[in-house]
């Protein structure tokens, strides 16, 4: 009987063994799919496209609860322990070293898109105090569009850019507003201080020196182009005012034409200069003359070619010569004139460069 106990005793106590090591084998093959699970997860994960930092945060999140999900199952198969692992880890290490290269490329990004930012605050910066309305106004549509297209600096340097760029745009669109609210009123003045003035240069009686009295003129010219827009309606009748004035005066101290006519397209040039867009200005007056020189050119090589139809010597008193010889001669006089207005610019305008220049030094 003893033989017999012992005998069952120790088939019961293998029997746990066997039953234990059974539970065992279960467990970690359980261990094994759900490891095998996770590992799927995290290479789910990597199939996706994340474009964001929003993407990455979430899913970066999802890869730690992952890990965290791995330490609470134990061992795999001894045989498949190690390998499980293996693949796990290699699985997660190219997530994050996607996630290092995502950002990687971000802040590169990040970086390149402060420096555009910048460069738009710079412009608006520098144009924010312009009167020159209309142009600016488109200016800084162009700038604010721009502004849109580039993507975002990082978090610090887009809140600081976005309020200074903001500011700056303010500033330009609440100065003209401002102008624009009390246009009218300023324009009536100008008109009254206009007028005002050429009611002065009729007054004017010259002393008979004519330098000295080209400098009173001068004078009246410069003030004239201190002054501001008159209204629409008035601006043609008020500059014709004024140009008679001036021409009546040129005539009483002994002004040629010629002369009045140089002097008068002087005093246009230093308005011009005086401009905000002194630069774009002289600019297109220069383009119109050497247009209008051209066009002066092929006009008086047309009358020449119709004057060798003439035999002069036979046609002296015909109208129709001495009309092409009228208009060769007139036309040969504007093309001077236009070549002297053409010198006059170009030195106007390498005044302004000198000037930029200057006050760069």
């Amino acid at each position: 009987p003893l033989k017999k106990e012992f005998k069952e005793a120790t088939s019961a106590a293998y029997q746990k063994i066997r039953d234990h090591y059974e539970q065992l084998r279960q467990k970690r093959q359980k261990n094994l799919e759900a490891k095998q699970e996770l590992i799927q997860r995290v290479k789910n994960i990597l199939e996706e496209d994340l474009q964001t930092h929003q993407q990455w945060m979430t899913k970066t999140d999802e890869v730690l609860n992952i890990q965290k999900e791995w330490k609470q199952h134990g061992f795999a198969p001894k045989n498949m322990n190690e390998q499980i692992w293996k693949d796990f880890r290699a699985a997660c290490d190219e997530f994050f070293n996607r996630k290092k290269a995502f950002y990687k490329q971000l802040r590169a990004q990040q970086k390149e898109n402060k420096e555009k930012k910048q460069e738009l605050l710079d412009k608006a910066e520098s144009l924010k105090d312009s009167t020159d309305w209309k142009r600016m106004a488109e200016e800084f549509k162009k700038l604010q569009k721009q502004w849109k297209e580039i993507g975002p600096a990082a978090k610090k340097d887009e809140r600081k850019l976005w309020r200074q760029f903001k500011a700056a745009c303010d500033h330009f669109f609440s100065a003209k507003k401002e102008f624009f609210a009390h246009l009218e009123e300023r324009q009536a003045e100008n008109l009254n201080k206009k007028e005002e003035l050429i009611q002065r240069i009729k007054d004017f009686q010259p002393e008979g020196d004519q330098e000295k009295d080209l400098a009173s003129l001068k004078a009246f010219w410069q003030e004239w182009n201190k002054i501001g827009h008159v209204p629409k309606d008035d601006k043609q009748r008020v500059m014709k005012a004024y140009q008679e004035a001036l021409n009546q005066k040129y005539d009483e101290i002994g002004m040629s034409v010629e002369e009045q006519k140089k002097l008068n397209y002087k005093n246009k040039l230093e308005r011009l200069q005086e401009g905000e867009r002194a630069r774009e200005d002289l600019k297109q007056e220069r383009k119109e003359v050497q247009d209008k020189i051209k066009e002066l050119k092929e006009t008086l090589e047309k009358f020449e070619t119709n004057l060798s139809f003439f035999n002069k010597a036979a046609n002296k008193s015909n109208p129709l010569l001495e009309e092409v010889e009228k208009n060769i001669d007139k036309t040969k006089e504007q093309l001077q004139f236009a070549e002297e207005r053409l010198k006059m610019v170009k030195e106007a305008e390498q005044q302004i460069k000198e000037k930029a220049k200057a006050e760069k030094e």
